[in-house]
């Protein structure tokens, strides 16, 4: 197979007349079967001919998730041209600077969304009306000639300001890593996938546009969502699973625990809770049904990924008898670098690598590197950018890990969130994190570093529902950290959640203006003078072999 149009072909012929997508717009409920897509991605396929575009322009998508997405997707594969989707939520000017950088020559938006593309407007439709407008049009009959390696997508994947970052994706980067994806985890056709992600990610585009395609799946898609929206689709519409991150698996506990609560059956809850890791799956899903019933009773797991997982989190949807299978990967690796799967699952790793993909741990930096036919051949339109992330295939993630002895991989930090303190000691937040988002008090945490007369602090700032019991928690969890990774100061944070990034991860910067620069948050800081001085002891003696032995003579 040389080409996502090909890859179109083959499965949409595969799957015929069975439900491909579906979608719920008001009163109305749109479906369409395989055979469908294919259609109207060759009508679109006409449409986009008709307008002069040719093998390798580009075309901008600027919308939610909806079944036209894809197939406009489809048809732009069909032409070899390149894809530019851009997240509903970029900012109009990052926005007008990716649509400018890769030359766009039309558009198609969403109605919903107010603004357009470029100062200089470029031709556009709204995506909601694509069906209605190509229905009439014929079948495109000749198709170009699309090699493996011609650009199937430029994913923008950074907001800031300056040149943009566009990841370049082939053809064969999707077909190589959709395949390996097929072969290592055990999807079915009769699974019914909710899509939750934005298609203008390449991991939505992966898992749930083509890699379901490739099975046979249906997916649905929602016009709205939000937690009562998603909880009605799973039940409605017999849901077996969803791709998600974290954050979506946080909404939907909290959505469940509340109703608990309000029912007052949280010392039974409790007590289940208690006694499920010693049960089967089967018997969990039985033991736990009266809660399950508002999740729907086909749910079966949840694959998770783009942020770290709570393994408490985990915990409490496995109880549940809801696997939770934990990926890695990044735009650059065409989104799934590593997955746990049924038959191959390590709690607290993010899996193995799929099938052609090679991952080794530099070993200077620590820094996960990549290969494999997967890998992007580098940034549009930036040599330097390029040069510094790719070196002879290989791929450096800016991610720090480890492997075990069995080729788990485990992620322990990243480089650009990574705190320096005064005495050089490098601390990595999401490591810390963990530590506190393991504690029975604690919801969230979110770790940064503070700039203050010294130099940079680790500062934790935290979700939880007893800031009374705060002060002991993080004394509690300082305990179990190294003598440079002790947090000195720390903070209540007063809403329910955190800032997000467009893929659901915590907006660091926006945390760190909030607590350094504005002060708006939270109410007080604490600081603890006296963990400082124990830390600055013990680092003052890491070079001796009693160290930790002493440091926690101190703490305690």
């Amino acid at each position: 197979m040389r080409n996502l149009g090909q890859f179109l072909d083959t499965y949409a012929r595969l799957h015929g007349t069975h439900i491909a997508y579906e979608m719920k717009s008001g009163f109305r409920t749109e479906k369409l079967s395989f055979a469908d897509v294919y259609v109207l991605a060759l009508k679109t396929a006409t449409f986009l001919r008709s307008r002069g575009l040719t093998k390798g322009d580009t075309v901008v998508i600027w919308a939610p998730n909806m079944p036209e997405y894809a197939v406009l997707y489809f048809a732009c594969w069909l032409l070899g041209i390149v894809a530019v989707p851009i997240d509903i939520r970029t900012t109009t000017e990052t926005r007008q600077m990716f649509v400018a950088s890769a030359r766009c020559k039309l558009g198609f938006k969403s109605k919903v969304i107010t603004g357009d593309f470029s100062a200089a407007a470029i031709p556009t439709w709204h995506l909601e009306d694509l069906i209605e407008l190509v229905q009439t049009l014929p079948e495109l009959k000749e198709l170009p000639d699309v090699a493996p390696d011609d650009l199937a997508e430029i994913a923008f994947t950074s907001g800031t300001t300056g040149t943009p970052k566009g990841v370049r994706l082939t053809h064969h980067n999707f077909l190589v890593n959709v395949s390996a994806l097929c072969r290592t985890f055990p999807f079915k056709q009769e699974y019914r996938t909710l899509s939750l992600l934005p298609l203008s990610h390449a991991f939505e585009q992966v898992v749930d546009m083509l890699a379901v395609f490739q099975v046979g799946s249906t997916v649905t898609y929602l016009e709205r969502i939000n937690q009562v929206t998603i909880m009605n689709a799973l039940r409605r519409h017999g849901i077996s699973t969803a791709f998600v991150v974290p954050q979506f698996l946080q909404l939907l506990m909290t959505g469940i625990e509340r109703e608990v609560e309000k029912s007052g059956a949280r010392r039974i809850w409790s007590a289940l809770q208690r006694i499920a890791p010693f049960l089967p799956m089967r018997v969990r899903r039985a033991m736990f049904y009266p809660f399950r019933q508002r999740l729907g009773t086909h749910l079966r797991f949840f694959c998770c990924g783009s942020a770290p997982l709570n393994s408490k989190l985990a915990r409490k949807w496995e109880y549940l008898g809801i696997a939770i299978y934990e990926g890695y990967g990044a735009t650059e690796t065409t989104a799934v670098l590593t997955l746990n799967t049924p038959i191959a699952k390590r709690q607290g790793s993010v899996g193995k690598a799929l099938p052609g993909a090679r991952i080794e741990i530099d070993p200077a930096t620590h820094e996960i590197i990549a290969q494999g036919p997967n890998i992007s051949p580098g940034y549009f339109q930036d040599v330097r950018k390029t040069q510094q992330v790719f070196s002879h295939g290989w791929y450096r993630t800016g991610d720090i890990g480890r492997l075990d002895a069995e080729g788990y991989l485990y992620i322990t930090g990243r480089e650009v969130s990574r705190i320096v303190l005064p005495g050089g000691e490098k601390v990595y937040p999401e490591d810390i994190e963990k530590r506190f988002n393991a504690h029975p008090l604690v919801r969230e945490s979110c770790v940064i570093g503070v700039k203050r007369e010294e130099g940079e602090r680790v500062h934790a700032a935290i979700i939880t529902r007893y800031p009374q019991e705060l002060n002991e928690v993080v004394r509690q969890v300082n305990r179990g950290l190294s003598s440079h990774e002790q947090v000195m100061e720390w903070s209540l944070w007063q809403h329910d959640d955190f800032p997000r990034t467009p893929i659901m991860k915590i907006d660091r910067a926006k945390v760190t203006d909030a607590i350094v620069k504005r002060g708006e948050m939270p109410a007080a800081v604490q600081v603890d003078e006296s963990d400082t001085l124990r830390s600055l002891i013990a680092r003052s003696k890491k070079n001796s072999g009693g160290t930790d032995q002493r440091n926690r003579r101190l703490n305690d």
